[in-house]
């Protein structure tokens, strides 16, 4: 980097404005219009970045670096960016009010990527220039150069930039008063850089050597870090391996789950050496290459940091800073700074946060209740239960984050519940305001009055609070409205109820009501089997007649003669329907269809062509490889169903359906969608979730368009890590049914079923009052268990 270019141009950016525009009245237009924007919502990434090119166009350098300034405030700009702003900046000084800009806002971008050698090497050369100009002594400047390679100096690709620099500037310093004491400092650099594993470990060594002999006159010198240096460079051939995988380049799409492994395979490997300092600087040139883009590098730097610097808040709050600067839209790295801010004592920066959190454009809605609680928990824990004005001031701001919620997030009513829920519970066993919790739970109840959970939690409270007839109350209420698998829960726990705080007829009420509950549900569930045997039989009967009815209806496996797919196109082919009508025009083509993610919008790789004539979609079968070839990429052609009827509802079978299982909480159907697609189109992705919770629970199915894919799929995805969890990848295998008579248990292979009068004797048969649910009425009395004898 040359820091005397006394150029007044705009250094060349990578970033080009894609609108061309005719005259510079509407630049000056378009200008106006994104301020105006920015005033709104200034926290629109591409808006910024949009003006800064309209400036950059006009060639007006205060407000190049007025949009700058606004850039870099709310987000932090990647690594080219910022060298760019620096070098203009430069380019264009004049005055010691410019250098000073220009010494300022080094320190500021060092304070957020302080990762980067090459902004750490122009800052140490534009301190060079500075000591030239008698401005910075020397000591100060070897206190920058020590800070430059405490941490970037580590990088093995780049880092022995910084470290030659410094050995450079030692070099020529003149008028050095004690020249032993120059000599042996240039020697402590020397020993310093040689005992950290670089690639350019040799080079350097060979540096000293020629230092020695021709500098010092030290023929063949003896080296008194030899042992250092060896076991250092010992350490080389290993490096190596690691850094043949990863590149430094900033990345602009969203790496494969291969290119992320290669960098955590490489940090593991510093991590199981117990060097924090390198472990450190990995997870730097990590975030620098992908920390706009993927969540997880900070949440896993944030974890290693905190694993050894937890309680040393001027460590943690600006390295958790910088990480919602360079990313904002996740919510549990927000979360984490605001637990942060709380545990540093910092409260007047916690309810500001939040605002700002909630009202920023996060990526999910997981991502806003993971800031809200969290903003919750802090709230309810610094609640004075003494001072109504501290309680009030509690319940306004719990207000206020359950209306964003109403208003932002109604259409998953379950996180509505989940913010209420907390809430009742506080206002029922901290502050004790029983009427509040009481409003809070009929809320959850009257979405939810199917579901045992929340009756459970309510009875309860009520119950812990000594409300024993409106306890009572709510039981009556709820046993009848539940249909779950907790309803047998929710009973015993009026049973048990009744049995410590009600009287003989309440408990014998509640055990007559149960067990007609029980009764019905045995019914039911008798009704549904006998049902289901009836299909089996007559699916039987007409066995000979037609095939059994399959799982899934199983579409036609006749193709289209008219229509052919095309596989395997580049995913960022621009315009792919006219590369393909370029290719196939000769043939007569009637339609394309091109296939794009409903999500992102992104072109799926997957397109197809409806001919003219059968003729023409047979030709069109024979392209040579060379037309059919796309950067390197070869697209793949094959018979085709017919075109899909919009909106017409997706029919297949389990032969083209995959079974995932091993998936991460985190990890949604657009990201699955996402990543799948980096190996070909599929018709559509599933992810099973709790019916109460809605959280994954682990597992889903993915539907492909030919069983052909289903192999590629399922090499391409078996053993890949989503979001921290190695996933497996299966032909789907759904139980078979059984049929008419099929016994369940351990022996139903090898012992015939009974028939109901082929009994051993001539004893009475006892049935229970209450049917076949014994093991699930444990809490009702046996002597309160009628019999009656057949």
């Amino acid at each position: 980097m040359e820091l005397d270019d006394t150029t007044n141009q705009e250094p060349s950016d990578p970033m080009q404005v894609e609108t061309v525009y005719d005259n510079p009245a509407d630049v000056q237009q378009r200008l106006l219009q994104l301020k105006d924007d920015l005033k709104l919502n200034p926290y629109d990434y591409s808006k910024h970045e949009e003006l800064v090119e309209l400036a950059v166009m006009l060639q007006d350098p205060a407000m190049i670096r007025q949009a700058r300034e606004d850039w870099s405030k709310y987000f932090i700009l990647s690594e080219t960016s910022t060298l760019n702003w620096i070098m203009a900046e430069q380019a264009a000084m004049g005055g010691e009010k410019d250098r000073n800009y220009v010494w300022e806002l080094y320190k500021r971008v060092l304070k957020e990527l302080p990762g980067s050698v090459n902004i750490w090497s122009g800052y140490c050369l534009f301190c060079e220039v500075l000591f030239k100009a008698n401005v910075m002594s020397a000591d100060e400047l070897r206190e920058v150069y020590k800070e430059s390679v405490s941490l970037a100096g580590r990088n093995p690709k780049l880092g022995g930039l910084l470290w030659d620099q410094q050995i450079e500037f030692e070099k020529e310093l003149d008028n050095v008063s004690d020249k032993n004491a120059h000599i042996e400092r240039i020697r402590n650099i020397y020993k310093s850089c040689l005992s950290i594993p670089l690639l350019q470990m040799e080079e350097i060594y060979e540096d000293w050597e020629d230092w020695e002999e021709e500098d010092l006159g030290n023929k063949d010198p003896i080296c008194p870090f030899e042992d250092v240096y060896k076991n250092t460079f010992a350490q080389i051939e290993e490096l190596s391996k690691f850094e043949e995988k990863i590149d430094d380049e900033i990345a602009t799409t969203y790496p494969n789950e291969n290119e992320l492994k290669n960098w955590w395979d490489y940090i593991e490997y510093y991590k199981n050496k117990k060097v924090n300092e390198n472990t450190q600087c990995m997870y730097e040139r990590m975030v620098l290459k992908y920390g706009h883009l993927v969540p997880r590098v900070w949440l896993e730097y944030i974890d290693f940091m905190n694993s050894f610097c937890k309680n040393k808040h001027g460590i943690m709050i600006p390295l958790l800073k910088r990480s919602v600067k360079a990313y904002p839209y996740d919510g549990q790295i927000r979360s984490t700074l605001l637990k942060a801010l709380e545990r540093a004592g910092k409260q007047d920066e916690i309810h500001d946060f939040c605002q700002e959190s909630i009202q920023f454009t996060l990526n999910t809605s997981n991502d806003y209740v993971s800031v809200i609680l969290a903003y919750l928990e802090y709230v309810t824990r610094n609640c004075n239960i003494e001072d109504e004005t501290s309680i009030e001031n509690a319940r306004g701001q719990f207000q206020q984050c359950l209306d964003f919620a109403t208003n932002y997030l109604s259409q998953e009513i379950h996180h509505i519940d989940e913010i209420e829920h907390f809430w009742a519970i506080f206002e029922s066993y901290k502050l004790k305001d029983h009427a509040t919790a009481r409003k809070y739970w009929n809320s959850i109840i009257k979405r939810n009055k199917k579901y045992s959970q929340y009756w459970i939690e309510y009875t309860q409270a009520e119950c812990t609070q000594g409300e024993v007839d409106k306890c009572r109350a709510l039981y009556k209420r709820c046993v009848n409205q539940v249909n779950d698998s907790l309803a047998y829960i929710l009973w015993g726990n009026w049973v048990n109820f009744e049995r410590i705080y009600g009287n003989l007829p309440q408990l014998e009420t509640a055990l007559r009501i149960v067990a007609n509950l029980q009764e019905k549900l045995r019914i039911s569930y008798s009704e549904q089997k006998k049902q289901r045997g009836s299909r089996k039989r007559k699916n039987e009967s007409d066995s000979d007649s037609k095939p059994a009815k399959k799982r899934k209806i199983e579409q036609k496996k006749d193709t289209n003669p008219l229509v052919i797919r095309v596989a395997k196109i580049p995913t960022d082919t621009d315009d792919v329907d006219a590369v393909l009508t370029s290719i196939f025009e000769e043939f007569g083509i009637k339609e394309i269809r091109s296939k794009y993610d409903k999500f992102s919008k992104k072109f799926r790789g997957l397109s197809f062509i409806e001919f003219e004539t059968e003729e023409g979609a047979t030709q069109a079968l024979e392209v040579p490889v060379e037309k059919l070839t796309i950067e390197g990429q070869e697209m793949k052609l094959s018979r085709a169903f017919a075109l899909k009827q919009e909106n017409a509802p997706v029919r297949y079978t389990d032969k083209q359906t995959l079974f995932i299982s091993g998936l991460s909480p985190e990890t949604t159907t657009e990201k699955l969608t996402e990543i799948i697609s980096e190996c070909m189109a599929i018709k559509a992705v599933r992810i099973v979730t709790d019916k109460i919770s809605k959280i994954s629970r682990g597992f889903g199915y993915i539907s492909v368009f030919q069983e052909e894919d289903m192999e590629e799929i399922i090499k391409f995805l078996n053993g890949k890590v989503i979001d921290g969890s190695e996933v497996e990848v299966a032909v789907s295998n759904p139980p078979k049914k059984r049929g008419p008579g099929a016994r369940r248990g351990k022996y139903s292979g090898s012992k015939p079923s009974r028939k109901p009068n082929d009994r051993k004797d001539n004893r009475p048969k006892v049935i229970p009052q209450t049917g076949g649910a014994t093991k699930k009425q444990g809490f009702v009395p046996p002597a309160l268990r009628r019999r009656r004898v057949i």
